[in-house]
């Protein structure tokens, strides 16, 4: 069984609405949301129930279609599923379908209408119906903007995430952290550090007030923060707050974190012209990726190597000499 957590969407549908159901979790993912779909996620040999049971209650929205054929015995197992874990459910049918031919259970939900020719009038309901799926939509669609350096867009989307999120959320959630950092990222691409290190400050204020000193994402936002001092040029800046990152990491045994962090303090060493500093700093990060099996570190440290003409590659982090 392979289930991956926090999925946007269920799909519940009878297998005469196959085809239909499959239209629509293609264009849902096209669209950046993480569908569970069973032709796409059951693996021969899962225990179907266990299986079932588990997507249904990582997943935010179920959607249930309903056609004219109503309802099988396996949408209502995953209706029941669905309540017992508190689920949205929002039954789905076509023109062809009466509210009053469901089944009383599914009267009490409110219900969205499909035209199969027209997705996007779907999404545009399923987004005035949950604000949550809402908030999803426009980050997804604010971080694809900025993945192709359309940063106006980007920034337009994410503000009106933060501002749905405040209401929804408040002004001290996580979530709303997040959509701080990612701001900040946008800002720092458009070169307006300024406003970077505002937004980038406000989400460690919330960190540290929700989350305490010694989290993840405190030391995530440090990172952040360095960045954004490394492309000013203050390179002393960066470097405190990298260092606090370290400490973070190390403190609560984040070797991937640290490999990471350490991997940026070398940048900041090498930029600074403290050489040998840099390789030590690389050749800790060789140690500890090593020691995890830590690919993603090990392949950049293979590239770092071939870019400073060390010879052997990779191995030449365990055979370099550093004082």
């Amino acid at each position: 069984m392979k289930i991956k957590k926090n999925y946007d969407i269920f799909l519940s549908y009878t297998s005469t609405n196959i085809d239909n159901a499959k239209k629509l979790a293609l264009y849902l993912s096209n669209n950046g949301f993480d569908v569970w779909f069973d032709s796409w996620n059951l693996i021969a040999g899962d225990n179907l129930e266990t299986t079932i049971t588990t997507a249904i209650r990582e997943s935010e929205i179920i959607l249930v279609f309903v056609d004219s054929n109503l309802l099988s015995s396996y949408t209502m197992r995953d209706i029941e599923i669905a309540i017992q874990y508190n689920k949205k459910i929002l039954p789905v049918f076509e023109k062809n379908v009466k509210v009053f031919d469901l089944p009383n259970r599914l009267q009490l939900y409110q219900n969205i209408f499909i035209d199969y020719n027209n997705l996007d009038m779907f999404l545009n309901k399923l987004r005035t119906i949950d604000e949550n799926f809402n908030i999803k939509y426009l980050l997804k669609n604010g971080q694809k903007e900025y993945y192709i350096g359309q940063y106006l867009k980007a920034l337009e989307y994410s503000m009106r995430a933060l501002e749905i999120q405040h209401k929804v959320l408040g002004e001290e959630h996580p979530s709303v952290a997040t959509s701080y950092n990612n701001l900040a990222s946008i800002y720092q691409a458009t070169g307006d550090y300024n406003k970077a290190l505002e937004y980038s400050m406000r989400a460690l204020e919330i960190q540290h007030k929700v989350l305490g000193e010694e989290h993840p994402s405190v030391a995530t936002s440090y990172n952040n923060l360095a960045s954004i001092y490394d492309a000013r040029g203050d390179l002393s800046k960066a470097l405190e707050f990298l260092k606090k990152s370290l400490q973070i990491q190390v403190a609560i045994g984040d070797k991937s974190g640290e490999c990471t962090t350490r991997f940026n303090i070398g940048h900041i060493y090498f930029e600074n012209d403290e050489k040998e500093k840099a390789l030590k700093s690389w050749k800790k990060v060789y140690a500890i990726a090593t020691e995890i099996d830590y690919a993603q570190a090990l392949e950049a440290l293979e590239g770092l190597a071939n870019g400073l003409g060390l010879e052997g590659g990779l191995v030449a982090w365990a055979e370099i000499n550093i004082s």
